[in-house]
């Protein structure tokens, strides 16, 4: 209808009408590509708030597995590391017996506690990393994907340096499994000659190398873990996360 109104106007040059009717067609096409950027950019505000909601969850529970509260954390860990050491090679021991023998037997143990998120793994996977709004949110999520692969790829060497003490030296240690009601899982509890394993340069020979690895696997899979998630979760509070 515009169209013809405006073909007749220019048979009779009246140009104030073809004016208008062309300034409203114009209009009408501009209003249309708004209309669809404005339904476009809520979309994806709605898919940010989405992934960042997740992320938020992810980050808070990776951070009670890694975090003070967490069961592999360590409080003070250089304080406690020298002091094992100190107890074992130096012979000057400053720690109860059972922390000691509860170190010792799980020196072996080296897991990845907490891999890479899911949301991050999402934004990496779809490329949608750079729709998030907030730099320092951005840079924070890339260093922690960058961290998690890099702990993958680490772990089969660390796990593969490591001794199982318990079996290479069974007469050293004595294990019993029991029923833990309140976590309701079996766990097992330990006792140790710790003098014979002071005395036995084969034994701290392999301790030495387990304890080795589980520096390695400490710094990176509980502590820098646990300082990446932190990161990761302020920049959320303190950015797009929070403007969510």
């Amino acid at each position: 209808m515009i169209l013809r109104r405006l073909a007749n106007a220019i048979r009779k040059q009246d140009w104030f009408t073809v004016f208008i009717e062309t300034l409203i067609v114009v209009f009408g096409v501009y209003l249309g590509i708004q209309l669809g950027n404005w339904n476009s950019d809520s979309a994806a505000t709605r898919s940010e708030r989405a992934v960042l909601m997740q992320l938020h969850g992810e980050l808070i529970a990776a951070k009670v597995q890694v975090g003070p509260e967490g069961f592999w954390y360590v409080d003070d860990y250089p304080t406690t590391m020298k002091a094992l050491l100190t107890a074992f090679f130096d012979g000057d021991n400053k720690l109860p017996a059972g922390a000691l023998c509860n170190a010792v037997s799980t020196s072996h143990v080296l897991l990845n506690v907490v891999g890479e998120l899911s949301a991050v793994s999402e934004l990496i996977s779809t490329g949608r990393l750079s729709s998030i709004t907030d730099p320092e949110l951005r840079s924070a999520i890339a260093s922690f994907h960058e961290l998690s692969t890099r702990k993958k790829d680490r772990l089969p060497e660390l796990s593969a340096r490591t001794n199982m003490l318990p079996n290479l030296f069974p007469n050293y240690f004595s294990l019993r499994a029991i029923w833990d009601d309140t976590q309701g899982q079996v766990r097992w509890t330990s006792k140790c000659d710790i003098e014979a394993m002071q005395a036995d340069q084969s034994f701290r020979n392999l301790l030495a190398i387990n304890a080795d690895a589980y520096d390695g696997w400490y710094r990176m899979f509980i502590d820098r873990t646990d300082k990446g998630t932190g990161c990761a979760a302020r920049a959320y509070r303190q950015g797009s996360g929070h403007r969510a």
